[in-house]
Formats: structure tokens, sequence, C-alpha cells
């Protein structure tokens, strides 16, 4: 339970940070790495050591390559060695397999929020409700064009 409350302690900081800043201290994840250190250590001796180590190791080798592709930012890797250290080896695959689900319903809230945005209001809709498909003749995100307005001449 301890470990969760020191995860806790580095990660909201973190995500508050990033939220405002859209960047991660590196002295956050220090300040993380060594509190996961010290945890470790206290729950298990010198072993605790090895396990944040390896802990941190392991998240940071997970890590490095969606960094490497654009996936994630470096201060993300960093965050994510830091609680790598915090949780240990033994735990370090779970958890990083729930930030990971985490995220992936955190983007699909995200696309659906800019999809709900940005879709334009078709004049036809109701004649797209009646006919159980949207029309292909517009791509989503375009304005209906304007219908030009007759004249009286032929």
């Amino acid at each position: 339970m301890v470990i969760f409350f020191v995860l806790a302690v580095v990660v909201v900081p973190a995500a508050v940070v990033d939220l405002r800043s859209r960047r991660i201290p590196n002295l956050l994840s220090l300040a993380g790495i060594l509190l996961g250190m010290a945890l470790n250590v206290y729950l298990s001796g010198f072993e605790g050591v090895l396990t944040a180590s390896a802990g941190m190791l392991l998240a940071f080798a997970i890590g490095f390559p969606l960094w490497l592709a654009g996936w994630l930012g470096a201060g993300d890797v960093k965050l994510v060695a830091a609680v790598g250290a915090i949780v240990g080896l033994e735990l370090v695959l779970p958890v990083l397999a729930g930030i990971a689900l985490a995220g992936g319903v955190l983007a699909a809230l995200h696309l659906l929020a800019l999809r709900l945005q940005k879709e334009p209001v078709y004049v036809y809709a109701v004649s797209l409700i009646f006919s159980g498909r949207k029309s292909e003749s517009l791509p989503v995100g375009e304005a209906v064009p304007e219908v030009p307005k007759k004249t009286g001449m032929p």
C-alpha cells in the first residue's frame, strides 16, 4: 500500500505539471527514482536497490523505443522509469499495462471529443437519419457548399 502512496506522490504532481505546461521536469523524475530506491531499500534492505534498479531499467527499456517512435515524450519515458523504480521489478509490467490501458482510454475519449467538436452540422442531417447512412459526398470536417441563389433568369 505504501508503494502506491509514493507512486501517487510522484505521478499526481507530474500529471498536473504536464497538463499545464506539456513538460515533465527532470527534477520530478529524479525525485521519483530516488524515492523509489529509498522505499525499496526500506522495504527489502539491499535487495531493494536491485529490485528498484531492475524495475527502473525495464520500464526505461519499454519506454525508450516508444520515444524513438515519437509516441512518448522524453519526460514521459523518464517518469515511466521513476514509476519502475518505485514499484520494482515484480510490479512494473502490470503497472505499465495499466498505464497503457488508461492512456488508450484517454486517447479514445480525446478523439471522440475532437470528432464531436469539429464535425459540421449538415443541413441534410434529418434525411441521413432516415436513410440509415451518412453521405460520402462530403468528407468529414468540410463545410457544406452553398447552393447558388436563383436570380430569376435561366
